[in-house]
């Protein structure tokens, strides 16, 4: 299912009673006690879960899912994704994408002239960082703020950028 979204991993198991530990892949972890079901994915296997208990910890979640009530059955969600229909995601607010959104779009400077295609987004402390593969199999980082990047356009599918010099060369 090409259209989920990931929103969480579950990285463990919690207690006995098929409780597990969820590493939240959100911005907005909250999400989680509003969110009735998701669909869990690990190996190529896909098939939809139903939240019964949600608990917000400092770092993690822990989710208790219905008709999961035992450490074994809980075990075998452990190092599998969740997630929900794109058309769940949350709305953002004006100049904010999720990742899903800008990979693919392909790279170009102020002159149009196409610099490479997002790759990725890395989160980082200070702004988070474009990773772009250009045409000569190189990777370049681009800070994703307003001074390099001048505008993100969805339906064009396509980021215009302003680099410094430098910045394309090794």
């Amino acid at each position: 299912m090409e259209n989920l979204i990931a929103i969480g991993y579950v990285i463990g198991t919690f207690g006995t009673g098929g409780w597990v530990k969820v590493q939240p892949l959100t911005s907005r972890p909250q999400r989680f006690l509003e969110t009735k079901r998701v669909f869990f994915e690990k190996d190529d296997e896909i098939f939809p879960l139903f939240l019964e208990e949600v608990e917000l910890q400092q770092e993690r979640i822990t989710v208790k899912f219905k008709d999961i009530n035992e450490l074994r059955e809980a075990a075998k969600l452990t190092s599998g994704y969740l997630k929900i229909p794109r058309t769940e995601v949350n709305t953002l607010d004006e100049n904010e994408f999720y990742i899903f959104q800008l990979k693919g779009l392909k790279v170009i400077n102020l002159e149009n002239k196409v610099i490479g295609q997002v790759e990725t987004v890395l989160p980082n402390p200070a702004n988070d960082l474009l990773v772009i593969a250009t045409s000569e199999n190189k990777e370049i980082l681009i800070p994703f703020i307003k001074v390099f990047v001048k505008e993100v356009n969805l339906s064009g599918g396509f980021i215009k950028v302003q680099l410094l010099p430098g910045m394309l060369e090794e």
